[in-house]
């Protein structure tokens, strides 16, 4: 269109109906290009509109997965709490057998070292726990006994 370029405005009437026409066959050729654009913008927005419902249909179900994985973990951290409190059940039952452990561990060295002062001690002592035993397995025939 640059021939068409002239420093004075047309004024003859057939130059007139040229530029016309020119004007008309460029604005037809621009209608058209701004048609085919319109066209792909139309698909490309038709395509990223199916796109964002598959992003939304994932954003869902992995807002459900975490949801799900929420609640069980809660169960899980629930199912365990009582075998906690065992475990502090436990730990609190090892530390009092530990206590009365040590308690007749010294008992034990109290007796040696009475022991050693009085050998005769040792012979009182011995008839004691006989005696002890002898109770035990009586208290035991009459459990036995009692049961049948």
């Amino acid at each position: 269109m640059e021939f068409l370029k002239c420093s004075s405005p047309p004024t003859h009437p057939s130059v007139i109906a040229i530029f016309i026409r020119i004007d008309r066959a460029a604005d037809l050729q621009l209608i058209g290009r701004l048609k085919e654009c319109v066209a792909a913008n139309h698909k490309t927005i038709r395509s990223l509109g199916r796109e964002m419902v598959q992003v939304n249909a994932a954003l869902d179900a992995a807002e459900e997965e975490v949801c799900r994985l929420a609640r069980q973990s809660g169960q899980l951290m629930a199912s365990r709490a009582p075998h906690r409190r065992q475990t502090g059940q436990l730990v609190a039952e090892k530390a009092n057998l530990e206590a009365q452990l040590r308690l007749k561990e010294h008992d034990l060295m109290e007796l040696n070292e009475k022991f050693a002062l009085d050998p005769d001690l040792v012979h009182a002592e011995m008839d004691k726990l006989s005696l002890t035993d002898q109770r035990i397995n009586r208290t035991k025939l009459m459990e036995g006994v009692s049961s049948v």
